[in-house]
């Protein structure tokens, strides 16, 4: 059996895509990014959906090559200063998690 979702990647790299991004990240989760990645060619694989500071590094360890955050980071109307808190929890879970 073939995944639609992994058969659309398949067929988004013969057309000449140079990366792939899962979405909702959060949805499919890490095993599903490793089950990826073990049948994928190495492309640059980004997950966007549900991806936090908490589950980030999980993410990356699972091989994917960086994340696409939006909700997480900035709600409509949310004080400068969350957002900085925000953006700051995404950066430390990163740097937390590169050698």
């Amino acid at each position: 059996l073939v995944d639609l979702r992994q058969q659309r990647g398949a067929q988004a790299l013969e057309a000449g895509a140079q990366m792939l991004k899962l979405f909702p990240a959060a949805t499919y989760g890490t095993q599903h990014v490793r089950a990826l990645r073990a049948v994928l060619p190495a492309v640059p694989l980004f997950v966007v959906g549900g991806v936090t500071p908490l589950n980030l590094a999980d993410f990356l360890s699972a091989g994917s090559l960086g994340a696409g955050i939006g909700g997480e980071l900035y709600k409509p109307g949310q004080p400068v200063e969350r957002t900085r808190e925000h953006a700051r929890a995404f950066r430390q879970a990163y740097l937390e998690h590169t050698p």
